[in-house]
């Protein structure tokens, strides 16, 4: 299975600046895989920079909720994520988790028709 394949899909509230240490990550080792954000009306920056993100980004697709009205939280959009995600393959990923060399490599390779794989993120220090 070819790991281009793989979608990342990431629910975001109000936690900018670690949402921007689990994108880089995903940069880092896998810089066209489709990472799809969805910004459940944070009120702090996060959506101002996923705008510009995605203006140099044509592998990041954002969906946003409108600022005042209820979080619908992260199971909601995660369902919505996968819904939505282009690839026959999807890792859900925390906003406050990044990943590190192989992670896509190691999930795939134990994947089967049928099957959920889990895999371990990790926190960065100081969360």
């Amino acid at each position: 299975m070819n790991t281009s394949n793989v979608s990342f899909i990431m629910p975001n509230y109000n936690t900018r600046e670690f949402m921007l240490m689990a994108y880089h990550s995903i940069r880092k080792h896998y810089p066209t895989n489709e990472i799809f954000i969805l910004d459940d009306g944070s009120t702090d920056d996060s959506w101002d920079w996923l705008v510009r993100q995605k203006m140099i980004d044509d592998n990041l697709r954002v969906w946003h909720r409108e600022i005042g009205d209820k979080p619908l939280g992260h199971c909601v959009t995660y369902d919505l994520g996968i819904r939505s995600c282009k690839g026959p393959l999807f890792s859900i990923m925390h906003s406050d988790m990044i990943i590190g060399e192989g992670y896509l490599e190691n999930l795939v390779k134990h994947w089967k028709p049928k099957t959920c794989v889990c895999a371990t993120r990790v926190e960065p220090e100081g969360i």
